[in-house]
């Protein structure tokens, strides 16, 4: 395609939204407010325990051992020093960009005499959703579903995006990559399933291919500004100096770690852990988080990650079957299990306000006291029951959308279907290898699925590259022969591979 062509095609995409640029500065106000607005209800963004490590790598400029180091920088650069309110501001305009420029990406292609009323549905949807709740908590959650909105905006509309926002695409999947631990090899998996599609399905190819390209240097980039700072900060090159305890307390609930340990423990083997043998029989959330946790006297992340790395191998040998098979398990239960709410009551403020001055952060703790959160006051506020019951519709459209695709042979249905339901399977299966099962892990995606769905079923409602109502209308092919150039464009966007 000529660069005149593509830049017809990109201001097309744009001018065939249909809505004038004041309707969408309303709907961007719009959301944004209600982004906003659990932060106002509660007086301070929300948080919850895990904030504090967050909050600490801000505070400090430096990777912790439990913690990526990219959200503490994220914290840090966007001014949370000052105020937590402008980090929170951040990621609400972050949310409503993808969100708001993948509406506008697909409204291009709805019938237009629907397409107001239809993009006005779509915002409904993110307003009904967990993303207002999501959008302005201090946590790295949102960015995993802001993740799956950029990758599919990106394999869905490549060619009707210029360069720089390309670029601008591509620089956010790299920085989010470094934002949670599983980011990378979230990403990393997706690179190679997305090869293996394009090996595999023609229609799609160099759509696949090229974002599978796009996944791979995102990990890359995330994983390696991870390990740089860890260098840098404590002369190691690895992604998380954690990793090994995080593992270490899997195993522990998958296996029968102190009769794997027992017999060298007795034979003389210097590690600290062979004195805690009789309180190991325990939960992984438990030995990690508990206050009567012997990880406190075993050392900490800091102290005890080395003989947590030496540990694991010979663990592994032992435990193998049962790690594979409680993560196989573990990753069939996160794929059902979502909820709006996980990490909006009281323990995550109750530790902020205890813990914030020991790392020079004493002006939170009255943003903490003060809040509802606080008393737990803040929760009453959320959708729960609405949220997640459209969660679970939008999960089930995606699938069945992706189905009637695959049957009716259209990679315009089954191909953004197979895109995010590659990244929910990635999600749970990355998450099952060292976490129990917690609604948040599915929550930080599944918010997207509605949006997805009601753009599938107007794909669905399409004969050929002509739009029908969203109601109906038979699949049929697109008429051979070759068209004008504008009509090809017209075609293709039909396919949603463009």
């Amino acid at each position: 395609m000529s660069s005149a062509t593509h830049a017809h095609s990109a201001a097309a995409a744009t001018a065939g939204a249909g809505l004038s640029p004041l309707a969408w500065l309303g709907l961007a106000a719009l959301l944004t407010a209600a982004c906003l607005a659990p932060g106002v209800i509660n007086g301070t963004p929300p948080v919850f325990t895990d904030s504090q490590g967050y909050l600490d790598n801000m505070a400090q400029f430096r990777p912790s051992h439990m913690r990526a180091f990219g959200y503490g920088a994220f914290l840090r650069v966007t001014g949370g020093m000052a105020s937590l309110w402008l980090p929170a501001f951040a990621q609400v305009v972050l949310s409503v960009w993808l969100a708001l420029r993948f509406v506008s990406l697909e409204a291009a292609r709805w019938p237009a005499r629907w397409r107001g009323p239809l993009v006005l549905a779509a915002v409904a949807l993110l307003l009904a959703g967990p993303l207002p709740w999501l959008a302005g908590w201090l946590m790295p959650d949102l960015f995993a579903g802001l993740m799956v909105l950029a990758l599919l905006i990106l394999g869905l509309h490549w060619r009707r995006l210029g360069w720089p926002e390309r670029l601008v695409l591509v620089g956010f999947l790299c920085g989010a990559a470094s934002i949670h631990l599983t980011h990378p090899p979230l990403l990393l998996g997706l690179a190679l399933a997305l090869g293996g599609l394009a090996l595999l399905a023609p229609p799609v190819r160099a759509a696949a291919g090229r974002l599978a390209l796009v996944a791979l240097l995102a990990a890359g980039i995330g994983a390696g500004a991870l390990v740089a700072s860890n260098l840098v900060t404590y002369h190691k090159a690895t992604i998380s100096l954690g990793s090994p305890v995080f593992l270490f307390a899997r195993l522990l609930e998958d296996g029968d770690v102190p009769a794997v340990l027992a017999p060298r423990c007795a034979a003389g083997a210097p590690w600290v852990t062979c004195r805690f043998l009789d309180r190991l029989h325990i939960g992984a959330d438990e030995f990690l988080w508990d206050d009567n946790s012997p990880i406190r006297e075993m050392g900490w992340f800091e102290h005890f990650y080395p003989e947590a790395a030496e540990l694991n191998p010979i663990l592994l040998r032992a435990l193998w079957p049962a790690w594979v098979g409680g993560a196989v398990t573990r990753s069939l239960q996160q794929m059902v299990t979502f909820g709006l709410g996980d990490g909006f009551d009281a323990e995550g403020p109750h530790m902020l306000a205890r813990d914030m001055p020991r790392f020079g952060l004493a002006w939170i703790v009255p943003l903490m006291t003060g809040s509802k959160q606080f008393h737990n006051g803040l929760l009453p506020y959320a959708p729960v029951a609405l949220a997640n019951a459209l969660g679970a519709a939008g999960l089930l459209g995606v699938l069945g959308f992706g189905a009637w695709g695959l049957v009716r042979r259209r990679p315009g249905l089954w191909w953004p279907a197979a895109l995010f339901l590659l990244l929910w399977l990635g999600n749970a299966a990355v998450i099952s290898l060292a976490a129990p099962v917690h609604d948040r892990y599915g929550t930080r995606m599944v918010w997207v699925a509605p949006l997805l769905a009601l753009s599938l079923g107007l794909r669905a409602g399409r004969r050929g590259g002509k739009a029908v109502p969203p109601w109906g209308g038979a699949d049929a092919a697109p008429r051979p022969g070759r068209l004008p150039a504008s009509r090809a464009a017209a075609a293709g966007a039909g396919t949603g591979l463009n």
